[in-house]
This record gives C-alpha cells, structure tokens and sequence, in this order.
C-alpha cells in the first residue's frame, strides 16, 4: 500500500530501505543470522524488481530518524509513504519520523 499510494501524483518516486543498526547490536543481536540473510535476499529480489521497470531500491545504513530527514532534504522531498510496522520499536520510530518529515 505504501508504494502505490507513494506513486500516486508523483514525479519521481525513491524507494528506499534503511538499514537500522538497532537490529545488529554488537551487544545483543535483536535478529538472527538467518533472518538478517532473508532480510538481504528480500531486498535484493526487491531491487531486482524495481530494475526490471527501471529503478532501483536505495538502501541506506542508519538510524531512520537521522537518515531520512537528510534524505528529505537533500532529495527535496515533499511527500513520505512507508509501511505500518506494529513492534513496539517500530512504533516509536515511526513517530519520530513523521515528526521529523512534518517539520522537514
């Protein structure tokens, strides 16, 4: 839904991914090995996906809500669609970065 909904009016699209290193503490890994490897395919397959209709899936490295109020900015980017994600961290995050996105 966050695609199409992304696509709709727009110019240009940047589908993008963003590696969050909450995910790979060195301290306590909050996901296993096998399904950070999924998680890799997945986007590969993905940005294979995009390739064929010519684009690509951006993957980005950093906490999003540092991350994407950079990309807003140098992107000039005016409108942000992303998927729900119910997980309590996703949750706070995703707050912040409306917030961030609102005021960017």
């Amino acid at each position: 839904p966050a695609l199409v909904e992304a696509c709709r009016d727009a110019a240009h699209v940047y589908p993008i991914f963003i590696l969050d290193p909450h995910f790979l503490k060195s301290t306590g890994y909050k996901v296993s090995v096998n399904r950070y490897n999924f998680l890799l395919e997945s986007l590969q397959d993905l940005d294979r996906s995009f390739q064929e209709r010519g684009s690509r899936l951006l993957v980005l490295r950093g906490k999003p809500e540092e991350v994407l109020p950079r990309v807003l900015k140098d992107w000039d980017i005016h409108k942000l669609c992303f998927e729900v994600d119910t997980e309590p961290y996703a949750l706070v995050r995703d707050e912040a970065v409306k917030q961030l996105a609102a005021s960017a």
